[in-house]
């Protein structure tokens, strides 16, 4: 999500940054379908697997069983070119292909929050911290981004601090 966020001109890096949901959309406002949490200790590949699972329910998208009705199908999809394209064709034939859906890495920008460095090691556990500092598929370390926009944990200008707001 950092580097692919960082603002440019070209293929030359500026300083700071924004939310990723912004570079995909042209910094066009769209709105949302609904919200989608995810845990960073989860797979990437679940939180596809269960964002379309919910789309692939069409006029039932939203119901309590749409999320498990479609999971463990789409998660089987997901491992090939050819799942792909089924769960495109699904997709357009429910009318949903073109859906947002507002994912918090993605619609927040992770340069104002998190950027710069990987946070604290647990005490208790430093090899999961030490785990995070890595590419789970490559196994090659992350860089830190050095984009030096300053950092907003807290307070009403944070992305971060809002979920509780966002879930009541």
């Amino acid at each position: 999500v950092i580097p692919l966020s960082r603002n440019r001109a070209g293929s030359e890096m500026l300083g700071g940054g924004r939310a990723l949901a912004s570079v995909w959309n042209n910094d066009e406002d769209v709105v949302p379908m609904c919200m989608v949490t995810h845990t960073w200790s989860g797979l990437f590949w679940h939180l596809v697997a269960g964002v379309f699972s919910i789309f692939l329910d069409g006029p039932h998208a939203f119901a309590a069983s749409a999320s498990t009705r479609f999971y463990g199908q789409t998660m089987s999809w997901l491992r090939s070119a050819k799942g792909c394209a089924k769960i495109r064709a699904l997709l357009a034939a429910h009318g949903t292909l073109r859906s947002a859906v507002w994912i918090c890495a993605f619609s927040v920008n992770q340069h104002r929050s998190i950027c710069g460095g990987f946070g604290d090691p647990d005490p208790e556990n430093p090899e999961e911290f030490e785990r995070r500092l890595r590419d789970t598929a490559t196994g090659q370390g992350f860089s830190a981004c050095n984009c030096g926009m300053q950092r907003v944990a807290t307070g009403p200008l944070s992305e971060m601090n809002k979920f509780d707001d966002m879930m009541a």
